[in-house]
């Protein structure tokens, strides 16, 4: 049965320990990028990324570098020149081809190189086609595929335009920009944070996560880099990559990333069940990304958070295997259906707003359910 918490320092305590892990979860992610094989690989991508940019040199892209070279977030600057990072591409870190990966989108929609033609519907050895079939090549006004990302984001996202973030962090990633980035760091969602109404913050709150920057247009578009320049190289596990990089330099959380390659089928994530975020096939060089996702999903708690007058009023604990069991079956907790399932809810979901929920998307957990008449009539064969 579920555990009903009403203690405010215990609910608290399963959030910062949740959003914890999760930070904790990036960082061991970004490490299996950084040595050996894997970041070879990246850095021959990279490189060759580069590489056609500075054949181009078009206006769109003087434009975009002109535009990064304002932006604090970006560790690639501490190269003088494309020609320069060329040069040095076998010192290129995750984060600095994260970097050039979110360039060459940017070059891209403005544009730029292949002045929005068509790009070869190529895919990652192993993995699902990203929005491409034979008959739909990877095409539209500004040359990607029909990521489902642009899709979300016009009909849930809502973010912060500009600025920086004037609200207060919490702990957790207080911790994590002052211990892992370093003080004089600029995360991403500093600048752009989600705003009330987001239908990823409504999730942020239902499951206890960190408000980030809402969901990720820039993993879309590292999809379809990923599978332009490194296809012959790459397997399916390496769009993992911005759940490193992106999560790591806390530009978006860790839903942000997964909700975008959920939505493009790349991987069926069930939210805290983090074996779910592995997408066939996994090379050997990345068997670390798989004992990190293993590690995480064996330590973490279950969860929902209700509200009420905007404050954590409870929240219901799934400490069972067969609770756990269903969640991971589920619609309620499968990240697709949760996205499209929270435009429905307030800003911040109630007691009965979460019941609700349990009772229509995850019958079976209903009987389980604390100190309510009505549900305990409520029978597993209905």
């Amino acid at each position: 049965m579920a555990k009903l918490i009403t203690d405010a320092r215990a609910i608290d305590l399963l959030c910062r320990t949740r959003q914890i892990a999760e930070q904790r979860l990036a960082q061991r992610l970004y490490g299996a990028f950084s040595e050996g094989v894997a970041l070879r690989n990246l850095q021959t991508v990279g490189a060759r990324v580069v590489q056609e940019m500075i054949q181009h040199q078009d206006l769109p892209l003087k434009k975009v570098l002109g535009e990064c070279q304002i932006l604090d977030i970006f560790k690639i600057k501490r190269f003088a020149s494309l020609d320069d990072i060329l040069a040095k591409s076998a010192r290129l870190t995750p984060s600095d081809i994260a970097d050039i990966i979110y360039i060459c989108g940017e070059w891209v929609l403005a544009g730029g190189g292949t002045q929005g033609g068509n790009w070869p519907a190529n895919e990652v050895q192993g993995a699902y086609k990203v929005g491409v079939t034979p008959e739909k090549p990877v095409k539209n006004g500004n040359g990607w595929a029909d990521r489902y990302a642009g899709e979300a984001q016009r009909a849930v996202w809502k973010q912060e335009p500009g600025g920086r973030y004037r609200g207060s962090w919490t702990a957790p990633m207080e911790t994590h920009i002052a211990e892992r980035l370093g003080p004089a760091s600029t995360p991403g969602i500093a600048g752009k944070r989600s705003l009330e109404g987001s239908t990823v913050l409504k999730l942020d709150r239902l499951f206890g996560l960190l408000r980030g920057a809402d969901i990720s247009g820039s993993t879309a578009e590292g999809a379809s880099i990923l599978e332009r320049w490194g296809s012959d190289i790459l397997h399916s596990a390496y769009y993992l990559l911005p759940l490193a990089t992106l999560v790591y330099n806390a530009h978006h959380t860790l839903l942000e990333v997964a909700l975008t390659l959920s939505l493009n089928r790349i991987i069926d994530y069930h939210i805290g069940f983090y074996t779910t975020l592995l997408p066939d096939g996994v090379p050997p060089e990345l068997d670390a990304v798989v004992a990190a996702l293993n590690d995480a999903e064996s330590e973490m708690s279950h969860f929902v958070v209700f509200f009420e007058n905007s404050q954590p009023a409870g929240c219901l604990l799934f400490e069972q295997t067969w609770e756990k069991n269903i969640l991971r079956q589920s619609r309620f907790g499968r990240a697709v259906d949760m996205l499209a399932l929270a435009q429905q809810l307030p800003n911040f979901p109630s007691r009965s707003d979460v019941f609700d929920l349990i009772r229509t998307q995850a019958l079976e957990l209903a009987p389980g359910l604390p100190s309510e008449p009505a549900v305990a009539k409520v029978k597993l064969t209905q």
